[in-house]
């Protein structure tokens, strides 16, 4: 924590536990499902939630600005490899640290309490501190008001208390999950007795304009800049363990922003590469061929092609490609 506390990006740091957060900003879902949900899985006692100070939940918020985009990239390449499920927050390889997305809103978790089941909202009912932290006065925001400065949020040992499925057909993902009856959502829920504990970074990606057509070097850079600036956070956070990151990573900013799914995972596996991140595992879910088309585009290019000497290269080979903005999903 000190190593944290004391290094120059570091803009806040805070460190509590899950029994303090619930008991502080208890969890009271407005949605009727939401609220089935906290009945199948939470624990009913407040003795139940966890309350180590040994091992607290760590909330820290970082300076795009005092980790800048380095001019080269280093000689080493992360492990890249796709899978085709949601994120289900293990560790794949056992001694790595494994450290997984919130594709956030500047005002972090701002969507917990909405009748939607997208991927904010679902990240904060199996991890109900989550939902306490967004309610805290004093959350860090993810991006700086005036300055737009990419200030990404990290929560380590976060608890996360159930497991919520979206694959099985009819999937409660989305909208649909305030039209799912209560025995359909009662089906999908699996509470974690013991709970486990996850490592969450949170970061905004850009949204689709009224005039967006393909992506500006400008939009690229930002991107980049905002992915590497958290990964380079949790090199820093992960000093301490001396255990080597497992960065899982998807289609960041692709749903209800309208982002190109190939575009930001390949920005994301550059950012990794940049951090000195070793293993990268993309969740290509429900699909996964953006995320392969995005590997194999990296791959060509960096190792079978002209690499580019600079970052600022692989910023014009990306804007001459001319990536497309999508359409925002609604979800």
């Amino acid at each position: 924590s000190n190593l944290i506390i004391c290094h120059p990006a570091n803009l806040y740091h805070d460190s509590t536990t899950e029994s303090k957060l619930l008991q502080s900003f208890p969890v009271k879902f407005k949605n009727s499902n939401k609220t089935l949900v906290q009945r199948l899985a939470y624990p009913t006692n407040h003795t139940k939630w966890f309350d180590d100070p040994e091992t607290p939940i760590v909330v820290s918020q970082w300076s795009s600005r005092q980790l800048p985009l380095p001019t080269t990239f280093p000689a080493a390449t992360p492990t890249v490899t796709v899978v085709s499920y949601p994120f289900d927050y293990s560790t794949i390889n056992e001694n790595h640290t494994a450290w997984y997305p919130n594709f956030a809103h500047r005002y972090l978790f701002i969507s917990w309490n909405s009748s939607l089941l997208a991927q904010d909202e679902l990240q904060t009912i199996e991890f109900p501190c989550l939902a306490s932290i967004a309610q805290c006065p004093h959350t860090p925001c993810t991006v700086a008001g005036a300055s737009n400065e990419p200030t990404p949020v990290l929560i380590q040992r976060a608890i996360r208390r159930c497991a919520v499925d979206t694959v099985t057909k009819p999937s409660i993902y989305g909208n649909a999950f305030s039209r799912a009856s209560p025995i359909t959502v009662t089906n999908r829920i699996r509470a974690l007795d013991p709970p486990t504990v996850g490592n969450i970074f949170a970061m905004e990606a850009p949204r689709a304009g009224v005039s967006n057509d393909v992506y500006t070097r400008e939009e690229i850079k930002y991107c980049l800049g905002t992915a590497y600036a958290a990964f380079m956070a949790i090199q820093v956070a992960e000093m301490v363990s001396k255990k080597p990151v497992e960065l899982h990573i998807g289609y960041w900013g692709c749903g209800a922003y309208g982002g190109n799914k190939t575009l930001m995972v390949s920005l994301q596996i550059l950012a990794a590469r940049l951090a000195g991140i070793p293993r990268v595992f993309c969740h290509g879910y429900p699909d996964t061929s953006d995320a392969e088309a995005a590997v194999e585009l990296i791959k060509s290019k960096f190792i079978e092609n002209d690499v580019p000497s600079t970052v600022d290269d692989a910023v014009t080979w990306l804007l001459e490609i001319e990536f497309s903005w999508g359409v925002p999903d609604g979800n």
